[in-house]
């Protein structure tokens, strides 16, 4: 009866295969992403701050900075999919995804939406709460 060694060696044929999918894989993974920047304006060509770029259904998203710019990396895009852009006292905006992999540059005009403008409601509310002191003299 024959023993078997104390390392088991791979045939020469199959001690590539990992090395050779990871090379193969690598470029498909890869592009299977995208990124879309561009900027968020009203309809006097000012960035909108803090206007809201995502993908509807998802919560993928982002914020524009202070001059209305965002930047969207999406690790799965799918053909089906929508973006939605949103700001306080401005009609939302929905464009379908026309690209799936690479980067995409899409800017967004939104006009003001009157019937929103009072959107924002700011409440508050006081109570006194009674004070101790301590022992400290």
């Amino acid at each position: 009866m024959r023993s078997l060694p104390h390392e088991i060696r791979m045939r020469p044929q199959l001690r590539f295969l990992p090395v050779a999918f990871a090379l193969f894989a690598a470029p498909i993974l890869a592009s299977a992403q995208l990124t879309i920047a561009g900027r968020v304006t009203d309809v006097g060509g000012r960035g909108l701050t803090g206007a809201q770029v995502l993908i509807e259904g998802t919560t993928i998203g982002t914020a524009a900075d202070n001059d209305g710019v965002y930047r969207l990396f999406i690790g799965a895009p799918r053909a089906d999919m929508q973006l939605l852009v949103r700001a306080i006292g401005h009609k939302p905006v929905r464009q379908p995804l026309t690209q799936t992999t690479g980067s995409l540059t899409q800017d967004f005009r939104l006009t003001t939406d009157v019937l929103r403008l009072g959107e924002v409601v700011v409440t508050s509310s006081r109570s006194e709460t009674e004070r101790s002191t301590l022992g400290a003299t």
